[in-house]
């Protein structure tokens, strides 16, 4: 981690030097890389920006998986920072596009973002309904990150329908 914040200008101007001028792949993959790093340490407009330029790159190069990625990542950072509408439109985007390339871990990953905004807007059935399928998702695939997500979700989402049981 220290490794990290000693080098992370270096490694941002990388990132953002391959994916405009450089090896795209590389700097999707980096950019990917970077997102947690950055979003624990509260670096959200850093993020921001590099999945922003991901998106542009991955759509002018055709690459669905790192689209995908990059949407995915943007609606992470917007809950984050309580933008919970633009957060809505890059889970839905991001849930189209796994569904049309067979993405199964992008399908259930947009789900899981998609339940936490019902869930903290106060509507838990949507919120289940989302977990739910993520559930099944992370199941068949056997994802239990993915997993464990989805079963804290819909545990927070019973406790506000006062299913206790549940």
């Amino acid at each position: 981690l220290g490794w990290l914040d000693d080098e992370l200008t270096n490694l941002l101007a990388a990132a953002r030097y391959a994916i405009e001028r450089g090896g795209p792949e590389q700097g999707l993959h980096l950019s990917a890389i970077l997102h947690r790093h950055l979003r624990s340490r509260g670096r959200y407009h850093d993020t921001e920006a590099l999945h922003h330029q991901a998106l542009i790159t991955a759509r002018a190069t055709g690459r669905r998986s790192s689209e995908l990625d990059a949407l995915t990542g943007l609606g992470h950072i917007h809950w984050r920072q309580g933008r919970h509408a633009r957060a809505a439109e890059h889970f839905q985007e991001a849930l189209r596009i796994a569904r049309l390339i067979g993405h199964r871990a992008g399908e259930m990953e947009a789900l899981t973002g998609l339940g936490r905004l019902h869930w903290l807007q106060g509507r838990p059935s949507r919120a289940a309904g989302h977990f739910e399928r993520a559930l099944r998702i992370a199941r068949a695939t056997g994802h239990r990150l993915g997993e464990l997500n989805a079963l804290t979700g819909l545990g927070q989402t019973h406790r506000l329908q006062g299913r206790h049981e549940r």
